[in-house]
């Protein structure tokens, strides 16, 4: 037998001995554990217990009594041995009783569960923004399963390097991070393991510009404005132990240095300036450029006001005009600001615009505004003709030497222009101001969305061509109510018989509007325009057919529908006394 057996004579009147208990142990590879010896029986108290055979993949230690009939023996897994199922017996003797049968005890070697480790925290500190910081990571296994995953970061953070691990009982792994901000201000993430959703590291961070601005945001009026408010002054600080040189690219519209220097520690200050030439003004970045670091400059100039000139400037001469004689001409309105405006013009009497007196210019715009000049008696002629604009006004005086003459006037004097006062050719055909046929204008007929006016046709002097223009109302942003005209699209002229016909098109019903003729010469100059004149489209009659007209054929289905039951009724009850008849003759 195994070591630690002693044979005794078996006797019909011995005592059975204790019966020892089997019994089924966990032990964690590599590891020990003690196993309780136990038996039961009438002498199970009294019992001693005896070693049968070994365990092959641990040790047994000697057998501790712990108390009368138990004991305990400590069993050491081997760890080369692997994980897997070892056994040994035993069995229990009482005083003067036979040893017992062996007991058999089972244990099963597994392995510990994973043990995963990593730090609680990992801080980068203070990084430039155009720089990156780098820590390492280390993560371990300190149990016995299998580990398998990948860690997973939040940016700006990044793993250099594979993401993956793998880790078996008692191994570890590291890697690398790297922590690159874009901005100044703290960053805090985590890193996620995917092996086990509540592991994680806490990241912590700092972002630090290389230089700072203040302010990064810059309103600069147009110098034409203020002089002293159009430009302004950006501190730029340098917190790190070294010079700084940085390279400026600005827009057209606002002028800056191309580079400054700023000392190690220290702060210097950068002149902007409005660019004056940049009437319109912009808004757009400038940028301060340093190795990979660039930062942004917000800034906005203002446009220039709006600054309306005239040509000529200040005085126009119109020369020699006899009375009775008519001087067509036009003078420019341009806007040299860089602003958009809206000007009204004020004229004497005896010059007549064709222009409207309300216009809007935008910067750099020319407007020609024609005129006809229609002395009434002989003097040296000089009035002021006034321009408004914004919370400016302009004047351009208007001279002309009015001469009487015994002679008959010319219809038309002749063409002026801030350039040149062309005389007419003598083959010049002359076009009348205002013909007198239009002050006979009259309505010829109307539709839904046509009218058609006329007037007579010209008997001598006839214009090249004509132009409609209707008028509009609005309201600026003070509320106040402008009027001003456009020429009306779409017009059919015509002459029937002693008329000039004109149909406007594209009007809607019941819609009226007020118009005024032009006629026009063959080199497209404009007259005056005739007295306003108001026209309108016919207007729709609405028939609406009474609500209890359209019950009339609901009545009529109801009337047909009974009219039908009764009919089948009567129709049922002739067929039954047919049948109860035949039944009764049979």
């Amino acid at each position: 037998m195994g070591p630690g057996v002693a044979w005794a004579d078996l006797k019909a009147n011995d005592p059975a001995p204790p019966l020892p208990l089997s019994q089924i142990i966990t032990v964690y590879r590599g590891e020990a554990t003690l196993i309780p010896l136990t038996a039961q029986g009438r002498l199970a108290n009294e019992s001693r217990f005896i070693l049968r055979t070994l365990p092959k993949w641990g040790t047994l230690s000697e057998i501790e009594p712990v108390s009368p009939g138990s004991a305990i023996v400590r069993y050491r897994h081997k760890d080369q041995n692997g994980t897997g199922e070892d056994t040994f017996t035993y069995a229990a003797q009482a005083p003067g009783s036979p040893v017992s049968a062996p007991a058999r005890i089972r244990i099963r070697v597994v392995e510990r569960p994973a043990n995963f480790l990593t730090a609680a925290q990992l801080e980068f500190g203070k990084v430039m923004t155009s720089e990156s910081g780098e820590q390492e990571l280390t993560i371990e296994n300190s149990g016995g399963n299998r580990v398998q995953g990948k860690i997973q970061v939040p940016a700006p953070w990044k793993v250099l390097g594979a993401p993956s691990y793998d880790l078996g009982r008692g191994e570890s792994a590291t890697f690398r991070l790297a922590f690159s901000p874009s901005d100044e201000r703290d960053y805090v993430g985590k890193i996620h393991f995917s092996h086990d959703a509540k592991a994680e590291t806490i990241l912590h961070g700092q972002g630090e510009f290389p230089f700072r601005i203040t302010p990064n945001t810059v309103d600069l009026p147009h110098p034409t404005r203020s002089v002293n408010d159009s430009q302004s002054v950006v501190t730029v600080s340098n917190p790190q132990p070294q010079p700084l040189t940085l390279k400026i690219e600005a827009p057209s519209f606002v002028n800056v240095p191309t580079s400054l220097e700023i000392p190690a520690g220290g702060e210097s200050e950068l002149l902007l300036k409005a660019n004056p030439e940049t009437m319109m003004g912009g808004e757009g970045k400038i940028r301060l450029i340093h190795d990979k670091e660039e930062r942004e400059i917000t800034v906005r100039v203002f446009a220039a006001p709006a600054k309306i000139v005239t040509e000529p400037d200040a005085e126009f001469d119109l020369g020699k005009v006899s009375v009775g004689e008519t001087l067509r001409g036009y003078f420019r309105l341009i806007n040299r600001g860089g602003s958009t405006t809206e000007i009204q013009i004020e004229a004497p009497q005896t010059l007549t615009l064709a222009n409207s007196l309300n216009l809007t210019l935008s910067p750099e715009q020319k407007q020609e505004v024609h005129f006809l000049f229609e002395p009434k008696k002989a003097e040296n002629y000089a009035e002021p003709l006034t321009v408004r604009y914004a919370d400016q006004t302009l004047v351009l005086k208007i001279v002309a030497q009015v001469i009487a003459t015994n002679s008959a006037p010319k219809k038309l004097a002749g063409n002026i222009s801030p350039e040149t006062r062309p005389e007419p050719a003598p083959n010049e055909a002359a076009v009348p101001t205002i013909p007198f046929s239009f002050e006979k204008l009259y309505v010829v007929s109307q539709t839904y969305h046509t009218v058609k006016v006329a007037w007579p046709k010209p008997k001598a002097d006839a214009p090249a061509a004509y132009r409609i223009d209707r008028r509009k109302i609005t309201r600026d942003e003070k509320g106040n109510v402008q009027e001003f005209w456009e020429p009306l699209p779409g017009i059919t002229y015509a002459e029937e018989g002693n008329a000039i016909t004109a149909e406007i098109t594209g009007l809607f019903a019941n819609q009226g509007l007020s118009v005024r003729v032009f006629s026009l010469d063959p080199a497209g100059n404009v007259t005056a325009a005739s007295r306003k004149f108001s026209v309108a489209t016919r207007t729709y009659v609405a028939t609406q057919t009474p609500k209890w007209v359209w019950g009339i054929p609901v009545i009529g289905i109801l009337f047909g529908f009974l009219r039908f039951v009764r009919r089948r009724r009567l129709q049922t009850q002739d067929e039954d006394q047919a049948r109860i008849e035949k039944i009764t003759r049979i």
